[in-house]
């Protein structure tokens, strides 16, 4: 999901636990549920970001990886603040100086150095629960959605997808924003009654629930979706898949799509009712040309075809005497509408390779007739 998500969720986990605990708990947190997008390094240009982006920084592989990299520089972190002989109050959540240093400076003269430096108070399994966690959720949250994730790379590159989310959900920024300022709105209730540890505790655990139940929300409406699909008499046939792809504008309306060998059904549904909105597009798969044969043996189709859950493919005579093959995802788009996801490749009269490109929009999806 979009970062800012991850970043909200990583806030609501340092409230609920983390940030009494230890000094740097929020920044941490946010820091290691956003961790595993730093693959963004390597694929943020052009096919790239398919081929590397939730893949092997995403898997189950390197998630111990990531909890031992999060607790050494927490602990990094807490020590380099310690270094003028501070220690962690764990009752007021804040710095103080440690005795001797205190002394020292009521009388006025310069403090010693400290001959044993005060307990880290970010103990291993803190840092390593923190780790997990936070590291933990990002790959939770990008499973829900229906972009994917990898999660057994290297060892192979299947994409999981629960189809419950979108990749940016307004709606859970809104929930967890609610929850997240419900103490400032409140005049900081913890505060009031005297307690510093539990000033947003509450409030977090509140988010948690509500992020579950939001989980809940989205899955039974996707069950409901899925459930309107398979139950209209579209033809029968080896091979059929289905799909209830989620929407940004509404949790209720779905892109439903039944996929065939020869065509597609692709239409909006309306979950509660577990109706299609109106009757799905026909969308026919086009025959396999030599344009579009050619075009799937260059890198960037091949990377995008094993991206891609319902391809469809088609081609176009540029004014430059070039054939433009178009491959697009059904997931990233509305029937009829262009897709948002796609890849185009350009090939001379005698079907050589002029160009490729990766981005956003692509080929009309047309009825069939």
């Amino acid at each position: 999901m979009d970062n800012l998500t991850h970043s909200l969720v990583g806030v609501v986990l340092s409230r609920a636990y983390f940030k009494d605990k230890a000094p740097l708990a929020t920044t941490m947190l946010v820091l290691a549920a956003n961790a595993p997008d730093i693959d963004v390094l390597i694929s943020w240009h052009g096919i790239d970001y398919i081929a590397w982006h939730r893949n092997l920084t995403h898997s189950l592989l390197l998630l111990p990886v990531f909890m031992v990299l999060v607790a050494l520089l927490w602990r990094g972190l807490a020590r380099w603040r310690m270094r003028d002989g501070k220690s962690w109050n764990r009752e007021r959540g804040t710095w103080r100086a440690a005795p001797e240093t205190r002394a020292m400076e009521t009388l006025g003269a310069a403090a010693a150095p400290p001959r044993r430096r005060p307990e880290n108070p970010v103990s291993w399994r803190l840092g390593l629960w923190a780790g997990f966690l936070g590291v933990g959720s990002h790959l939770l949250l990008d499973w829900t959605n229906a972009y994917g994730i990898r999660l057994f790379s290297p060892f192979s590159g299947r994409w999981f997808a629960l189809d419950w989310m979108p990749i940016v959900d307004p709606w859970l920024w809104l929930i967890l924003g609610i929850f997240l300022l419900l103490p400032m709105v409140l005049g900081l209730v913890g505060r009031e009654i005297g307690s510093h540890s539990s000033r947003h505790r509450f409030s977090a655990i509140l988010a948690l629930v509500a992020l579950c139940a939001w989980w809940g929300f989205r899955a039974d409406m996707h069950a409901r979706a899925l459930a309107a699909i398979r139950r209209d008499p579209f033809p029968a046939a080896a091979g059929r898949s289905d799909a209830a792809i989620p929407t940004i504008a509404s949790p209720l309306l779905w892109n439903g799509i039944v996929n065939l060998p020869d065509r597609y059904y692709q239409g909006s549904v309306d979950a509660p009712a577990e109706s299609w909105v109106q009757a799905p597009a026909v969308i026919y798969k086009p025959e396999a040309t030599p344009a579009i044969l050619a075009a799937e043996r260059t890198r960037i189709a091949r990377i995008f075809l094993q991206f891609a859950r319902f391809p469809l493919a088609g081609y176009r005579r540029t004014a430059h005497h070039l054939t433009e093959v178009w491959i697009t995802d059904l997931r990233f788009s509305q029937a009829g509408q262009p897709s948002r996801m796609g890849v185009r490749i350009w090939l001379t009269p005698q079907l050589q390779v002029r160009g490729g490109r990766f981005g956003f929009g692509g080929g009309k999806t047309r009825p069939g007739r």
